[in-house]
């Protein structure tokens, strides 16, 4: 019987010698996924450069960050105490205190309604936006937590206009094309418009290369008819999708995809 399911492994350059590589394509290991958010050009090469050795059968995805928003750096970890109040504002290059968070997105306290809960690090740290004051967002901190550098930070229900591709993202969709890569699996697509965007851009480089929706977030799933239409395939990433909607909601919206 011929096996319709395919095995994706994600590799890191820390870890990607030909043996490791061979070792897991004999188990069954169809496809090598590359994390452009966790390594460089450099450390993507590599991975392909063992990949290819090993046997050209495999095949090869490249995940783009994305239009993502994290906290910035702090000098050390930031305790906070539930019922308490904290700032935040979009100036991802000053560092994060107990006084204000900072965001790595510059239209943040603009697009973010009063009310919206703002969940951080994977939604270990939940704020409530209670006003706008300048160019800083008022929160009610709803639990206790402590706060790290560069978490990420994701919005239950709201639509932000962030760009759908970083330059650091066009940048790696360019090595993918001169490296041949098979799929390009693009993070955080809301709207037929973000893969539309990532798609110009391989039309720019006459590229084949197939495109793959994460869908990791609310507007992603009320959108995903028309993704569909847009794609080769989809990928639903559960871990982010379930920050924004509950857990035992996930089985049925896959179902629904599917």
């Amino acid at each position: 019987m011929k096996k319709r399911t395919k095995i994706v492994a994600t590799i890191s350059d820390k870890r990607c010698d030909p043996d490791f590589l061979r070792e897991l394509y004999s188990e069954g290991m169809d496809v090598i996924r590359i994390n452009s958010a966790h390594l460089n050009i450099e450390g993507a090469l590599q991975i392909m450069k063992n990949a290819r050795k090993v046997s050209d059968k495999i095949a090869i995805l490249l995940d783009t960050k994305g239009p993502e928003i994290r906290t910035s750096v702090c000098d050390s970890p930031v305790q906070l105490k539930k019922g308490a109040t904290i700032l935040l504002a979009g100036n991802p290059g000053e560092k994060s205190s107990d006084r204000v968070i900072n965001v790595s997105y510059t239209a943040f306290v603009n697009e973010v309604p009063e009310g919206s809960a703002i969940l951080i690090d994977d939604g270990d740290i939940e704020l409530r936006a209670v006003k706008r004051s300048g160019d800083f967002l008022e929160c009610l901190i709803e639990n206790d937590g402590v706060l790290g550098s560069r978490k990420s930070v994701n919005l239950p229900g709201v639509k932000i206009c962030l760009p759908s591709l970083t330059e650091r993202d066009r940048t790696f969709i360019k090595m993918a094309v001169e490296n041949k890569v098979d799929f390009i699996a693009h993070s955080f697509v809301r709207s037929k418009q973000d893969v539309l965007d990532v798609q110009a851009v391989l039309d720019g480089y006459k590229s084949c290369i197939k495109i793959i929706a994460k869908i990791e977030n609310e507007e992603g799933v009320e959108n995903i008819d028309e993704i569909l239409d847009n794609v080769y395939g989809i990928m639903v990433a559960r871990g982010d999708l379930g920050i924004e909607i509950p857990y035992e909601k996930i089985p049925g919206i896959q179902k629904m995809m599917i």
